[in-house]
């Protein structure tokens, strides 16, 4: 009994360590800014208490995940219930439970989940706050057999476990817990339960739904400042209300897809206090928390990070709502590939809220070395926007299948609104990556290898590093109609500075009058083995805006550095580099 108690242990375990797993993002930037310096916040024992959050500590996951290869085997002779009705006695329901010499009270959330393996579970948390999870599984002959619930209570520094069948209002089974760290189990107790009318609300949060109304399916951008380096966070929230605990809930995602969680209640008293709004990214390097007000369309409040159990200082925070949302509403998508690279983007306009892009692929082409390249650009509809065209990109993309097996989808922020960015590789119904291109956050790369998906971003502000000069005197391209001269020097490792070619894709005149002309620069074939027309190196946006001002945007796409050049007007030398 003790071993198939620990097995059973360690199968919520793994799906506990699997969720956390699929939380994870490249947030290395941010760890390292706060990793420098991490001090404390004051009011400590209020994060503590933030359980409705789902903020466990880092050791715990790492606990489930250590054990995860260990249990693998066993688990895949277990059957696990993949049908949320297995778990709907329990769902909305308060337990106590009674064993030996204790009695604990469960509360169970009312929305089941799917884990990573499609076994669904339900969430609850005891009378002090500690979480864990239910399943619905097959016990057993050494357990007695037939099917029952197990669930398990995440401790300190034990899984406390519950093994029970049901009888109407009553349930009856066994009770045990097993030490973390040594994987040795205590007494099994026999257990009794009977179902309570207690209530679900803690005290800590809000349960009136209305009191999420400012967040409900809108977008929401978080600005903040870490060693000297300006964070934007996009937040989409959804548009259902849900009830963890008796406390109003609503789930978003943010600018990298991962997803989170956000209430209503009291704030600590260090940052502000009052009743305001409480989110949580919970994400494998760090955990997220925004605390926030509303007035409007703007927020203030303050960002803390979590790294391994500690809080940070707090940061004080901005916020704006941007757009509006459904989380379920993901573009349609475009599949430019024989087996199945699905991408897409969705545009954050001020006119008509989110509209699909359009895709114009540009070429495609296969490198010497066996690379395949794709590249195009997305742009609004002139049915959604009037400053919509195929020759107004929004957002350039250059896909890069590499030799060796790794494909990277690369997306640069050509507009004003924000771009949400989509891909799935081989697409199977649903996207793998999503995240969230903006002003600030200019290049998104989601990249595939080995079966799995990541998601990077790169903050830019067009400025050189710190004593970089240009190299040398070269060509350009002249646009005499616009009295514009631009031009590009790429460093290449094969050559070293080599003048880059033009190619022009369009030109178009917006209904206000104002012109857009892009195309790229590519290295050429007679400098570089790669150096091809459809491998873009750099891409170019350039804007002449009906105010009189003019904007030249260079996208950089390619490995080696690019000098870029402009000059206006045109006198043979160059203004900007």
């Amino acid at each position: 009994m003790r071993k198939v108690l620990s097995s059973f242990v360690l199968t919520v375990a793994l799906i506990y360590g699997f969720i956390c797993q699929g939380f994870a993002a490249d947030l290395s930037s941010k760890t390292e800014a706060l990793g420098n310096g991490k001090r404390a916040v004051s009011d400590t024992q209020h994060f503590e208490n933030l359980k409705n959050l789902a903020a466990r500590a880092q050791k715990k996951m790492n606990d489930a995940k250590k054990r995860s290869a260990a249990a693998k085997a066993y688990i895949d002779g277990i059957w696990v219930s993949e049908d949320p009705d297995d778990l709907a006695p329990l769902l909305g329901t308060t337990w106590e439970f009674t064993y030996g010499s204790s009695a604990d009270t469960l509360e169970f959330g009312s929305t089941s989940f799917t884990g990573t393996d499609d076994s669904v579970m339900l969430f609850y948390y005891d009378q002090d706050g500690n979480s864990g999870a239910v399943v619905y599984e097959e016990f057993p002959p050494e357990a007695g057999g037939g099917y029952g619930f197990i669930a398990i209570t995440f401790l300190d520094s034990v899984y406390r476990s519950y093994w029970f069948n049901l009888d109407g209002n009553t349930a009856w089974g066994y009770q045990a817990d097993m030490d973390i760290y040594t994987e040795e189990v205590g007494v099994i107790h026999t257990l009794s339960g009977e179902k309570t009318d207690a209530s679900d609300a803690n005290g800590l949060f809000s349960s009136n739904p209305d009191d999420l109304k400012p967040l409900f399916g809108n977008i929401w951008e978080f600005t903040y400042t870490l060693s000297s380096t300006e964070y934007t966070d996009t937040l989409v929230f959804d548009t259902e209300v849900f009830f963890d605990e008796g406390d109003a809930a609503l789930l978003y995602r943010n600018h990298t897809g991962t997803p989170g969680m956000v209430l209503y209640g009291g704030l600590p008293e260090v940052l502000g206090g009052g009743d305001g709004f409480q989110a949580i990214t919970r994400d494998e390097d760090l955990d997220q928390y925004y605390f926030f007000k509303i007035s409007g369309d703007t927020a203030t409040g303050y960002w803390v990070g979590g790294i391994n159990g500690e809080y940070t200082e707090s940061y004080a925070m901005t916020g704006k709502k941007v757009g509006s949302s459904s989380l379920a509403d993901e573009p349609a998508g475009y599949v430019i590939t024989n087996d199945g690279l699905l991408i897409g983007a969705v545009i954050n306009t001020e006119e008509k809220g989110r509209v699909e892009a359009i895709w114009k692929e540009g070429g495609r082409d296969e490198t010497d070395a066996g690379d395949v390249v794709i590249w195009g650009h997305f742009y609004a509809s002139s049915d959604d926007v009037s400053w919509g065209s195929p020759q107004n990109p929004d957002l350039f993309v250059k896909v890069w299948f590499d030799h060796n097996g790794r494909l990277d989808i690369n997306f640069f922020h050509v507009s004003v609104p924000d771009i949400e960015v989509y891909s799935a590789y081989p697409y199977n119904g649903s996207f793998d990556e999503h995240d969230t291109s903006t002003t600030s956050r200019r290049y998104i790369r989601q990249y595939y290898k080995n079966g799995q998906s990541q998601t990077e971003e790169a903050y830019e502000d067009g400025n050189p590093p710190a004593g970089d000069f240009p190299d040398g005197a070269l060509y350009g391209q002249s646009f005499p109609d616009d009295e514009l001269w631009i031009g590009a020097i790429i460093r290449t490792a094969e050559k070293g500075p080599v003048e880059a070619v033009w190619s022009e894709g369009g030109q178009d005149v917006s209904d206000r009058g104002d012109k857009v002309i892009w195309g790229h620069f590519y290295a050429s074939p007679s400098d570089v083995a790669w150096g091809n027309a459809d491998n873009p190196d750099l891409f170019v946006k350039i804007w002449f805006d009906v105010s009189g001002r003019v904007d030249v945007n260079f996208f950089h796409v390619s490995v080696p550095d690019i000098e870029v050049y402009s000059d206006l007007p045109d006198l043979g030398d160059y203004d900007q580099a």
